[in-house]
């Protein structure tokens, strides 16, 4: 048991080898564009709103663009990339070799995750500087970062194998990003109530729940529950995977 253990083991550290292998030339932009577009959304928002306005939505925002460095990640640099591999056949070499499905898109993700992180605490960090917010959520920017991470990457799996190629798969996963952003940022009583159940489907409503409460300076286990549902969606995520979202071999 524990050489087969060990055996996977070895096995993932590979496919994670190739993947930073890939980036590693090419991650400035990507840290470049995880942080800039997020804080810059922030910083946009803080400087058009009413000081009342500050008061009331700060919390939102800043925690629906932080969120927003994790979907740039696991929803559209996903897409693009499992797109990539599938139009360029490597999908199909990855079948032939004894790595589990899991395995190859979870190499993946976390190639493109890492950028995620430094995004999702300069947001929170410069975001509650911005809006006179705690810093409490700090303690909550890894789990969520992980779980979100984890929860968001079956909707980027799901539009990179469903694209025709590589272009559209980022067209479609940039939309989708769209949907995250406005839903995230955007209070759910200032919503249109048809709006309400995708935003219940949406892993990254509960990735923003729980960054919100440190933000307001509650310490608490209030994220618990937000956390929980978070790894629920996670584990949805590559349930299907593993299964309905692979393609199928012809």
């Amino acid at each position: 048991m524990s050489s087969m253990t060990i055996s996977r083991t070895g096995r993932f550290n590979v496919l994670l080898a190739m993947q930073m292998a890939r980036v590693r030339t090419s991650w400035r932009p990507y840290l470049i564009v995880s942080s800039a577009m997020p804080l810059g959304i922030a910083v946009l928002m803080r400087a058009i709103m009413e000081p009342s306005q500050v008061r009331e939505f700060g919390t939102q925002i800043v925690a629906g663009s932080a969120v927003l460095a994790i979907a740039m990640t696991a929803i559209v640099m996903l897409a693009q990339r499992v797109a990539s591999l599938k139009e360029s056949g490597a999908i199909d070499l990855y079948s032939t070799l004894p790595v589990s499905r899991a395995a190859v898109i979870a190499s993946v993700l976390i190639s493109f995750a890492i950028f995620a992180l430094p995004g999702t605490v300069i947001v929170l960090t410069l975001g509650a500087a911005l809006f006179d917010l705690s810093l409490g959520a700090l303690w909550a920017a890894i789990p969520v970062w992980v779980l979100g991470s984890f929860a968001l990457a079956g909707l980027g799996v799901a539009i990179g194998f469903g694209a025709r190629d590589e272009q559209l798969a980022g067209m479609y996963s940039n939309l989708a990003m769209m949907a995250v952003l406005f839903l995230g940022i955007l209070p759910a009583e200032t919503l249109p109530g048809w709006l309400e159940p995708l935003k219940v489907i949406l892993p990254s409503t509960y990735a923003v729940d729980a960054l919100k409460p440190g933000l307001e300076g509650d310490l608490g286990g209030s994220q618990m529950g937000k956390l929980l549902i978070l790894a629920a969606f996670g584990a949805l995520s590559f349930w299907a995977v593993r299964g309905p979202l692979w393609p199928r071999s012809e």
